[in-house]
């Protein structure tokens, strides 16, 4: 039996691309983007700036509509509907 260690070094990084249109994104990639405009939203909310937090908020929701809801199963299904 053998360990193995592995050293990694990150080279590149760019942040998800949100510019697409929606109805090209996967699930995850809309659900991974509402939840960075819910907690931007917080951060603004809790900065005070209740009409800038809503307006994140807002764009959150746009995320998650009819089409994506029926691409829900599993875990997810399970979290959507609680």
């Amino acid at each position: 039996k053998a360990d193995l260690e592995y050293e990694l070094e990150l080279l590149a990084w760019a942040p998800p691309d949100d510019s697409r249109p929606r109805s090209e994104m996967l699930f995850e990639e809309r659900c991974e983007a509402a939840a960075r405009r819910r907690l931007e939203g917080n951060a603004l909310f809790a900065d005070g700036d209740f009409q800038g937090a809503l307006a994140r908020y807002q764009l959150a929701l746009g995320y998650v509509d009819e089409e994506v809801l029926m691409q829900v199963h599993g875990p997810h299904r399970e979290m959507v509907l609680a």
